[in-house]
């Protein structure tokens, strides 16, 4: 089990500080889905990404030195999209490595969920953490076909730096839920629905 949150503004506005505590809020609380490693992306306003992450609970991440840098970063570039997981390790070790988001080609992505080694990705047992495994599938085949090949558990989320979308798909087997605010135009993602009925 591990936990995704977000918040991005639509319509080409740049996040407010309010947006930025709400997200910090919600990948503080995603620590109850997992604490083996937290990463976060942002989407700057030309589409372009960042990223930071740690083998380790959200409090680990936010004191580092290098996610002052990405937070100061998200400021000054005006970023409209914020990410975030929380890992709980399930295939591969608890490492800053292993640690999403994953950026592969065009693809940075974060997953919750464990795939079936039935998984018919391309090179799928060439990595150690499945989830790195399908975003080089997202990459490589697009998403229609990944989901054709892939078994087992997923929520996904997604930014394709080269068609600058930002994507939400899951099945059954995991959560994934969207508030939308369209009069202030910006959605907010947890994976738990009492996450967003508290914090929002």
């Amino acid at each position: 089990m591990c936990g995704i949150v977000g918040i991005a503004r639509m319509l080409n506005n740049d996040l407010l500080d309010k947006d930025r505590d709400i997200f910090i809020q919600l990948l503080n609380a995603g620590v109850m889905r997992g604490h083996h490693g937290t990463g976060v992306f942002s989407v700057d306003p030309d589409g372009g990404t960042n990223s930071v992450k740690i083998g380790g609970a959200p409090y680990l991440l936010m004191v580092s030195e290098m996610f002052h840098e990405f937070w100061e970063n998200i400021k000054r570039n005006k970023s409209q999209i914020l990410i975030g997981h929380n890992r709980f390790a399930t295939k591969g070790e608890k490492s800053t490595d292993h640690a999403h988001p994953f950026l592969k080609g065009n693809i940075m992505m974060v997953h919750n969920g464990t795939l079936d080694f039935s998984s018919e990705l391309p090179n799928f047992r060439d990595f150690d953490v499945d989830s790195e495994a399908l975003a080089n599938s997202i990459n490589e085949l697009g998403i229609e076909e990944t989901i054709n090949k892939t078994s087992g558990a997923y929520a996904i989320v997604y930014w394709d730096t080269k068609a600058k979308t930002l994507n939400l798909i899951r099945n059954a087997e995991r959560p994934l839920f969207v508030a939308l605010d369209n009069f202030l135009g910006k959605i907010i993602v947890a994976s738990e629905k009492e996450m967003l009925d508290w914090i929002l």
